[in-house]
């Protein structure tokens, strides 16, 4: 495993993580006993970042994660976050400094800890001017309770006024080789401002790892089985070929998708029903693309319209709290 530092936070990170929102549900039925498994294996491979929120099942993800690692707590770097799934507020959206101070306890309960590593904000409150919230976690950080704190899907103009109330360390995007839009603006400002990135959707919420076919029927609970036959093909047009797809999916796109030119950059890996394949993964961290022009996008193999829907929609706006674009 390689390890990177994580900005300027002190925090050495795994290049590949463990992405926990399946196990809170979303993805139809996991079993926990499964998920456990999974989380023990991936320490026992050098993971060491796991991934989880107070959205993914109210706090069902971080217990499920706390009672996975057990013992070995301290051999991981657990990032949570808040300010989202409250079906009271506009957009399922609370960035107050009440809300975070409620919800942090809230998480170190579940994650059964009295630090958590990563506290993020999850997506941006607009109804809360941004110094409240900066200024909240900038507390919780003197507290002992937070190690770091950071953002998740905020546009660059909102960082930079989160950074004028407090330093964001670290910042989580989706990005795979479909979706590609934060290698603009936002990861060039933070490789610059030495901010951790955290890279969510790294193999397309499934579309990137090979198991996919057209034959596959998602179960109810699974948000995926929204986008029908698309999805389950994997993103393969009518035209396109099984070969340039087995090329691009088995080597570029997913091996590529761990491993950022951001020394500073960490890619969640999902865990749903697929542990085994994950912990595989890790020998892939220093295999680099054989086409430097796959690197940066894997969309032309599947022709424009379609594989920009893909990105823009299915990948951008996988659920109900998600930003309007």
């Amino acid at each position: 495993m390689e390890y990177r530092p994580f900005g300027q936070t002190g925090i050495k990170i795994s290049a590949i993580g463990f992405g926990c929102w399946e196990i809170g549900g979303g993805y139809g039925s996991i079993e926990e006993t499964e998920f456990v498994k999974a989380i023990n294996r991936a320490l026992d491979v050098g993971f060491n970042s796991f991934d989880t929120a107070e959205a993914y099942g109210m706090g069902a993800s971080e217990k499920s994660l706390a009672k996975a690692l057990g013992s070995r707590r301290k051999e991981a770097v657990i990032t949570t976050k808040v300010g989202v799934g409250y079906p009271d507020k506009p957009n399922y959206r609370d960035s107050s400094r009440q809300r975070v101070m409620e919800s942090i306890e809230k998480s170190l309960k579940a994650l059964n800890t009295d630090y958590v590593d990563v506290y993020l904000i999850h997506w941006p409150d607009r109804t809360v001017p941004f110094e409240e919230p900066m200024r909240a976690l900038d507390d919780l950080v003197k507290q002992g309770k937070v190690r770091a704190v950071g953002l998740s899907n905020f546009k660059l103009d909102e960082i930079k006024t989160c950074m004028a109330a407090r330093r964001v360390d670290v910042m989580q995007y989706c990005w795979n080789m479909f979706d590609r839009r934060m290698q603009t603006e936002i990861f060039p400002y933070c490789q610059e401002n030495k901010i951790g990135v955290m890279a969510y959707g790294s193999l397309a919420y499934g579309m990137l790892t090979g198991t996919l076919s057209e034959e596959k029927a998602f179960e109810k609970g699974d948000w995926r089985a929204k986008r029908g036959q698309e999805f389950a093909g994997g993103g393969r047009t009518e035209g396109s070929s099984d070969a340039l797809w087995q090329e691009h999916a088995a080597t570029s796109s997913a091996v590529d998708a761990v491993k950022p030119d951001n020394q500073h950059c960490t890619c969640r890996m999902p865990e749903s029903q697929g542990g085994r394949r994950q912990c595989r993964r890790v020998g892939m961290v220093d295999i680099r693309c054989r086409h430097e022009r796959d690197r940066y996008d894997l969309r032309p193999a599947w022709g424009g319209h379609h594989a920009r829907c893909l990105a823009g929609d299915y990948l951008g706006l996988h659920s109900q709290y998600c930003e309007s674009r």
